[in-house]
């Protein structure tokens, strides 16, 4: 179990930060919230949908792409 969980965590952490950007969307709303502001829910979905945005490309901007992160295929494995 634990060998799973550790490649399950490693290939979320590889795959450009999706869920951390959702989590920290999800917190932000929730600080939101928190502090006694009330909005709609398609204002809370918005924001949570800005800050995980940001939070994404933040992420992206700091850690960057790795070398190999991008494969480019030179070959179709159906032209054989």
């Amino acid at each position: 179990m634990p060998r799973r969980w550790c490649f399950c965590c490693s290939r979320c952490w590889r795959r450009g930060f999706i869920f951390l950007g959702f989590a920290i969307g999800a917190a932000a709303v929730g600080l939101w919230l928190l502090a006694g502001y009330a909005v709609g829910w398609p204002w809370l979905l918005l924001i949570c949908a800005g800050v995980a945005l940001a939070a994404w490309v933040a992420l992206r901007q700091i850690v960057g792409v790795r070398k190999g992160q991008t494969r480019i295929w030179d070959r179709d494995i159906n032209e054989d």
